[in-house]
């Protein structure tokens, strides 16, 4: 199915697409997930070595977190990491990117004369134990390319693969990666099991901004 092309959103000379998936999980424990740099490190790092390593091949993915650190700012919270091999100086650290309170993370990258990719990935609460979530990416060109005019007129929405042909994660893919994760948690996480470390601080973080905007509700506020 298509949509509409959606004017203003990003640019004038950009590229839209919509993923889709049924999530089996609640919500909370997907977001949580955002909180928490240091999981890039291991499955979206370590996890495709161990993989390549099964087959035979040497592949290095992963980098160290040297530090991570948290802003809560008016929409939300940024978070930050410096990595092994990156100074200061780069905007993983010194910008981050944030999460939007409370339920939509934002990424990026590129820019200058590469494409810029922008995803929002948006998790529903259908019910308790179930989500739906999509991946709203936005690819901007860069100067002087020429971008044809059909894929600006139109949105194509897709359903991610999530599974093989033989009913296992396809953990070749970044974004199911972390479906696996959120779903083999079970479909409400068992917090009452979990040891939190120090590199839990921004999912401590999210779930005190949580109760703090809750109770604005319970006194008749509006919520961040």
């Amino acid at each position: 199915p298509l949509l509409p092309r959606w004017d203003g959103f990003v640019g004038e000379r950009v590229i839209r697409m919509i993923g889709w998936s049924p999530i089996a999980c609640n919500w909370l424990q997907i977001m949580e997930n955002s909180l928490d740099p240091v999981h890039t490190e291991w499955l979206h790092g370590k996890l495709p070595e161990f993989i390549e390593e099964q087959h035979g091949n040497t592949y290095t993915i992963s980098r160290k977190h040297l530090k991570i650190d948290f802003a809560e700012f008016e929409y939300g919270v940024y978070k930050r990491r410096l990595l092994a091999g990156s100074t200061e100086d780069s905007d993983d650290w010194k910008v981050g990117h944030p999460v939007l309170f409370p339920n939509i993370l934002a990424v990026g990258s590129g820019g200058g004369d590469l494409w810029k990719m922008h995803a929002y990935q948006m998790r529903v609460p259908v019910d308790d134990t179930h989500s739906m979530h999509y991946w709203y990416h936005a690819y901007e060109a860069p100067k002087g390319v020429n971008v044809p005019q059909h894929l600006l007129d139109t949105v194509p929405i897709y359903e991610m693969p999530k599974r093989d042909e033989s009913g296992e994660y396809t953990l070749d893919v970044i974004d199911v990666q972390d479906v696996m994760a959120w779903e083999t948690q079970g479909p409400i996480a068992k917090r009452h099991l979990e040891k939190l470390g120090t590199t839990d601080r921004g999912v401590i973080l999210f779930r005190n901004m949580l109760k703090r905007e809750l109770a604005k509700v319970q006194r008749g506020e509006d919520p961040m």
